[in-house]
């Protein structure tokens, strides 16, 4: 838990103090930009006289390992026709990944898909938050109550919720800080070739897609009650 605070306390460092400075000013502060969370913790670890430094590694360790292991629950966007999905491209890098994250306490899985969806996407499936609280009721999506999932070797889940009729030109905008460079449609033949747990549920979707489809044809086909 002490990481994890230390997470925390790392984020604001970085978006409320730094941000709020220019380099020059950060430089004659005596301020540092640390790049990732890691070397901020082993910092604090060297300052505090109620830590000790020669466990940083064993507790890093620890931490790393059990944060790798914690499930995550988040949401398939899809167009209406099922043929187009969102992919998130991750801050400062150049993978694509779906919009997910770790379940707050007290949340269920369906909510916390569906804030971490809204945090990283600026899309509110419940329609009560942002861009998505302006567009007309009924809404066009449908957001689905049954999961796709699957375990990696590691023992984690990644549970994902299926969102259909997204509007195409939604305005995708993140709404948390520095987690999210952009926001974008891909074909569901085309997705692009650096993602990360992104190809190990097509299949499970392409078969839900299928299942999903038939459905809709099903009933757009039905002429009324049987005689």
């Amino acid at each position: 838990r002490l990481l994890f605070q230390m997470e925390q306390a790392w984020w604001f460092y970085e978006d409320h103090i730094c941000d709020s400075m220019t380099d020059e000013e950060i430089t004659k502060g005596g301020y540092i930009r640390f790049p990732h969370l890691k070397p901020f913790a082993q910092k604090l670890f060297e300052y505090s006289p109620l830590l000790d430094s020669a466990q940083f590694a064993n507790q890093w360790q620890v931490f790393t390992d059990y944060k790798r292991k914690i499930s995550t629950y988040g949401l398939i966007l899809l167009d209406s026709t099922c043929s187009q999905m969102v992919l998130c491209q991750t801050w400062n890098g150049k993978t694509y990944t779906l919009p997910a994250g770790k379940i707050n306490q007290g949340e269920d899985g369906r909510d916390s898909a569906i804030r971490e969806c809204y945090e990283e996407t600026g899309f509110d499936a419940k329609g009560q938050q942002g861009p998505s609280a302006k567009i007309d009721t009924p809404h066009p999506w449908k957001l689905g109550e049954q999961a796709l999932s699957y375990q990696e070797a590691n023992g984690k889940r990644r549970t994902y919720y299926v969102c259909v009729g997204v509007p195409e030109d939604f305005p995708f905008a993140p709404v948390a800080r520095k987690e999210i460079a952009s926001v974008e449609w891909f074909d569901l033949n085309a997705l692009p070739k650096k993602s990360f747990a992104v190809l190990p549920i097509m299949g499970k979707l392409r078969h839900w897609i299928r299942k999903f489809q038939k459905k809709k044809g099903n009933r757009k086909n039905s002429t009324g009650r049987p005689k």
